[in-house]
């Protein structure tokens, strides 16, 4: 009786430890920490150079949260993902210059975790159209 009754505790354990371990592995987040040393726009915003770390959760693999590593600034924005072959894995950061104001456009990572394109916005691509108009 007594042995029975050790079986079922443990079976009761069992399954509330792997039921608590896949809440855990559901909302798990993967950081990349950068330091940019200029000034950057990402989404709307506009972040001043300095260390960050680049967030994502699981749950919702298209939002990427970047905020400064002293958590004076978070920014959340939208993201398509960036499909690259082995040859192209590398952790980089990319950005596109227009008229002297950078764009956050790119987050790869070597370990697959970050593979994201950032969708431009409003602001960035009216200077696009500036840019590329004054290049014809």
């Amino acid at each position: 009786m007594q042995k029975q009754s050790l079986y079922r505790i443990a079976a009761v354990s069992l399954i509330l430890l792997a039921a608590t371990l896949s809440g855990h592995a559901q909302s798990r987040t993967d950081e990349l920490a950068v330091s940019i040393p200029f000034d950057f726009n990402i989404g709307e915003k506009k972040l001043p150079a300095g260390d960050y770390i680049i967030s994502r959760n699981f749950k919702m693999p298209n939002l990427l949260i970047v905020q400064r590593a002293d958590r004076s600034a978070t920014v959340i924005v939208q993201t398509l993902p960036l499909i690259t072959t082995p040859q192209q894995m590398k952790t980089c950061l990319i950005f596109n210059e227009y008229r002297g104001q950078r764009f956050l456009a790119r987050v790869q990572s070597r370990s697959d975790a970050f593979n994201h394109e950032l969708i431009k916005t409003k602001g960035e691509r009216q200077l696009t159209r500036i840019v590329e108009a004054r290049n014809l």
